[in-house]
């Protein structure tokens, strides 16, 4: 006070009817967490995943992943990873029926020191070609025991089902043995041999003196009747005079291209003749009978028929061509029973083997093995792979030259990609099996989880000391488009793995052929530390992991772990499915790889659930793998479209998703706490609190679904024309911390912007709350549209309508909250608020001003950038 006057001081803020100071604290924490909340995305969890489920559906629905051959289409079954497809750094892939067709063929086998084998038919490549020498040798008589053991040992160490009908079930027949009637794999107990007898009598059969009535001979009888392709029965006139037709015809029994078996009991129906004469004594025997009678007997010709063209069921295509190949040379898989099998000779006999024992094939023995009822004793043989029988022959055959020269020919068959198998057996001491038996027995009552361990360790005490049989090499070709595949993923930055339980030879031929391993990189094969330390100062090699390596990759070789990181393709022979499970574990941790594991087969699943992305191939081995997995395609094909193109879509999308949504919730959040500094930090909302509610959740929801939905960086032909594209998902480039930073940043700017321009827009006027309120809320959608616009890549009519329309109705919204219901809810109601605004020319002024002046600095630096970096994702 100077002079006598009195100096005032103005109070920015004075509160009047305030509670006590402990009240008023937590009223203003409770507003401040109302207003802030939105600054936690709440919404985004919602949108994102509404956005995941529409790209799954558009992934699904892609024509160009349709297999018209096995009529599948992809099968989304994982509704929550699609962006992961977009940030696969290794792929780790089964070989057979992943890369391979999985349609085993018969090629080569070799015993006696001599290969016996072809290369295929030219005019029909998917068919087996038998070996006319081996061939003429079996006609000839000229066969030994060694090659009768191959045979029949492949017979018998194979879980193949029959699947055909015996001959006498075409005349309602079975056999009588042991006083059970029997058709097929069936009994019937009420049929009595007095029963059997008359049955015989009536299709004029006499029964046998032995007791396994044999299956009547169904060829060379005279026929009164046809039927043409269609199985129509044709009635003609009996021609008693007709010579009897031969067991086969020259053409069956002599072909080259005949994969069909020569027993009659798998002679296929295009030979009429022969099968017509049989079905004519049914008929012509019953010809006064009511045609209904007959009907029975074409329903199982048609049945018979269908099954003939495909006899066996097996568990793996493996053993299905191993079957049909040895019938190539008339040795005959006639039935399989639980305690014995019944297969028939060139000589067209029929034996019937007792089975004793089943060791089954598990993984770690990697063999299997049957123990039958022989004449010198208890006879065991023995199937598996190379490594598990060669170095369990006795030591004199691991020195005998034939040996070795057959030897020599598995690895030739493994040169040329050849799946192979050898076949040993051995004759035990009766008092040895019945010793072994008591004990495996005992072990597979326990219930322990120690049991099949324990059954396979016994099982290994039996195996050992054999004589060889012989080896195989069947075909197991490469799938369309594989090679193709494979190239593309190398060029995306993707390390392929290839795991297979293959030998090395045949592996490494696979590899090469399928375009794994680039043909101007070095190959290197680790066998040991001092492998992996030589590799480890290489870049970009091909790798061949031998099992003691990838042990040590397991445990986490230093060196080797960086020699894996480096290398472009890698190779893993001989593993089992366990070990393919824990390599995958083993780069997730040890290589920090985001992995994608494919394969097509219920030893695959372990493999396949152990990744972060698993794709199951809906294959010949069942729909184990496809179960089991994130995506189930139909061939490894359209690995490439979904990574490359749904995967890099997804990635891309979600990305900006994700950013957008952080910038649109720091953008509204900040609006407000501007405001604060002018409304004494009171909590109040600058604009109308039931538009604040909905905007997030209406105003700007479906835009940022459809772009997440159906925007594209790059189109589908480029994406497949130019792979390395695939490296803005494959190293995240467009969700990393900076992203982060910059788009909030962005968001508190633009936040910034809106606030005070519409501030100093209606400073010193007598502009209500409500009317600035309006003027930042149509900023605000006009801002965070256009944002997201500077974002999108791919316009589309249906997206500017989508924008348009939700900027007219934000007026829209504001003109009915006003003039209807909205006003008598509230004090002091807005009613034409909006009139009165835009009205004025300063609303629209500061709308364009406050557009121009937040998004110039995004526009401006997506400018620079795409002019420095042309073509790259500069958003």
């Amino acid at each position: 006070m100077q002079g006598g006057e009195t100096q005032t001081f103005q109070i920015p803020f004075i509160l009047s009817n305030t509670p006590t100071p402990f009240i008023e604290g937590f009223i203003g924490i409770g507003a401040f967490f109302i207003n802030y909340q939105l600054l936690v995305p709440i919404s985004l969890y919602i949108t994102v995943e509404i956005i995941k489920a529409l790209q799954i559906y558009f992934i699904s629905n892609d024509i160009q992943l349709y297999d018209s051959k096995s009529d599948r289409a992809i099968d989304c079954r994982s509704l929550s990873i699609p962006e992961e497809l977009g940030t696969v750094t290794h792929v780790l892939s089964d070989k057979t029926g992943t890369l391979t067709e999985n349609m085993m063929i018969f090629r080569n086998c070799a015993f006696d020191e001599t290969d016996y084998g072809t290369q295929g038919s030219k005019s029909n490549p998917d068919q087996p070609v038998r070996c006319e020498e081996l061939y003429q040798r079996i006609n000839n008589s000229m066969h030994n025991p060694v090659q009768k053991h191959f045979f029949v040992n492949i017979l018998l160490n194979n879980s193949v089902v029959v699947n055909t009908i015996p001959h006498t079930d075409l005349l309602e027949l079975g056999n009588f043995e042991g006083g059970v009637y029997n058709i097929g794999n069936s009994c019937f107990y009420d049929v009595t041999e007095e029963k059997y007898k008359a049955m015989l009598a009536a299709v004029g059969k006499e029964p046998t003196e032995s007791n396994d009535v044999s299956r009547p001979d169904i060829l060379g009888l005279p026929t009164t009747i046809t039927f043409d392709d269609r199985l129509t029965v044709i009635v003609e006139e009996d021609t008693p005079s007709e010579s009897p037709i031969p067991d086969a015809s020259p053409s069956l029994r002599d072909s080259p291209e005949t994969a069909t078996p020569t027993s009659p009991i798998y002679r296929p129906l295009s030979s009429l003749s022969s099968f017509s004469r049989k079905l004519s004594t049914v008929v012509r025997r019953s010809i006064l009978r009511p045609i209904s009678d007959i009907i029975p007997v074409r329903k199982r010709l048609i049945s018979f028929k269908q099954q003939a063209l495909n006899p066996y069921e097996a568990e793996s295509p493996d053993e299905l061509a191993l079957i049909e190949g040895v019938a190539l040379y008339n040795y005959v898989l006639l039935e399989r029973a639980a305690t014995s099998v019944t297969i028939s000779t060139p000589e067209k006999a029929e034996k019937r083997y007792e089975l004793l024992l089943t060791l089954p094939f598990d993984a770690t023995r990697k063999r299997m093995s049957v123990i039958v009822n022989s004449p010198k004793g208890p006879l065991l043989y023995c199937k598996g792979a190379d490594s598990a029988v060669i170095f369990r022959l006795t030591p004199e055959s691991l020195s005998d030259p034939k040996i070795q020269t057959i030897k020599s020919h598995l690895d030739d068959y493994a040169k040329k990609g050849l799946r192979t198998l050898c076949f040993a057996m051995k004759y035990i001491p009766q008092e040895e099996f019945d010793d072994f038996l008591h004990s495996y027995k005992f072990l597979m009552e326990d219930a322990s989880t120690e049991r099949e361990k324990m059954l396979s360790e016994k099982a290994d005490e039996l195996e050992k000391n054999l004589k060889l049989s012989g080896v195989t090499g069947i075909e197991d070709r490469l799938q369309d488009g594989v090679p193709d595949t494979l190239c593309a993923l190398r060029e995306a930055g993707i390390q392929v793995w290839v795991l297979t339980g293959d030998k090395l030879e045949t592996a490494q031929n696979i590899a090469t052929s399928s375009g794994l391993f680039h043909p101007q990189r070095l190959l290197k094969v680790i066998e040991n530390e001092a492998d992996a330390e030589e590799a480890s100062e290489s870049a970009g090699l091909n790798i061949i992991m031998s099992p003691a390596a990838i042990r040590l990759a397991q445990e986490g070789n230093s060196y080797l772990i960086e020699a894996l990181k480096k290398a472009k393709t890698v190779l893993c022979y001989r593993m089992t499915p366990s070990e393919k499970a824990t390599m995958v574990n083993t780069v997730k941790k040890k290589i920090k790889g985001n992995v994608l594991a494919i394969g097509d087969g219920a030893n695959d699943v372990p493999m396949i659930q152990a990744a972060h992305v698993g794709i199951g191939i809906a294959g010949k081995e069942g729909l184990q793998a496809a179960m089991a997995c994130d995506f189930a395609i139909a061939r490894f094909k359209f690995l490439s479209r979904l990574l490359l193109v749904h995967g890099h879509w997804s990635y891309y999308r979600l990305a900006n998703t994700f950013l957008y949504f952080l910038y649109k919730n720091a953008n509204a959040v900040f609006i407000i706490f501007y405001y604060q500094f002018f409304c004494g930090a009171s909590g109040t909302n600058i604009v109308d609190p039931i538009w604040g509610v909905i905007y997030p959740i209406i105003f700007t929801s479906a835009q940022p679904v459809v772009v997440g939905v159906l925007d594209q960086d790059f189109d589908d032909k480029t994406l497949m024309s130019k792979p390395e594209k695939y490296v803005i998902g494959r190293e995240n480039q467009l969700y990393r911390w900076k992203h982060f930073f910059i788009d909030v940043i962005d968001g508190i700017y633009q936040a910034a912007v809106i606030y005070y321009v519409t501030h100093l827009t209606l400073f010193a006027s007598d502009a209500s709350l409500w009317e600035m309120g309006f003027y930042i809320a149509t900023s605000s959608i006009l801002v965070n549209s256009g944002h997201l616009a500077l974002q999108v890549r791919y316009w589309h009519w249906r997206l500017v309508a989508l924008f348009c329309f939700f900027v007219f109705f934000q007026f829209g919204y504001f003109f009915t909250e006003c003039l209807t219901v909205g006003a008598n809810m509230i004090p002091d109601p807005p009613v034409w608020m909006p009139i009165h605004a835009m009205r004025d020319s300063r609303f629209w002024y500061s709308q364009v001003i406050t557009v121009i002046v937040a998004l110039c600095p995004r526009f401006t630096s997506m400018c620079l950038l795409n002019s420095l970096k042309p073509g790259q994702n500069n958003n």
